[in-house]
């Protein structure tokens, strides 16, 4: 998938078949985000025993998109939870 059809595909029905009332707007900038993952597949993966990947996961998209706070053993405890 390109780029492009990555980010003209309406991605709203998949995500409100597992949260039926997410919002519109935060769907489309969550796929605006992260378009690169969704026509790439090897960018939608996360190298979960490379630490040095999971240390980016927690600086750039937890700490810094998502603006967390908590410590760093926190986080990196739920990023080994989802990998």
């Amino acid at each position: 998938m390109t780029e492009h059809a990555a980010g003209s595909h309406d991605w709203a029905p998949n995500v409100k078949k597992y949260t039926p009332n997410a919002d519109d707007a935060a769907i489309h900038g969550i796929v605006k985000h992260l378009g690169i993952a969704l026509h790439n597949k090897d960018s939608s993966l996360v190298a979960c025993s490379d630490k040095a990947e999971r240390d980016l996961v927690r600086e750039h998209f937890l700490k810094k998109r998502l603006g967390l706070t908590l410590a760093n053993a926190e986080l990196d405890r739920g990023v080994a939870e989802i990998c």
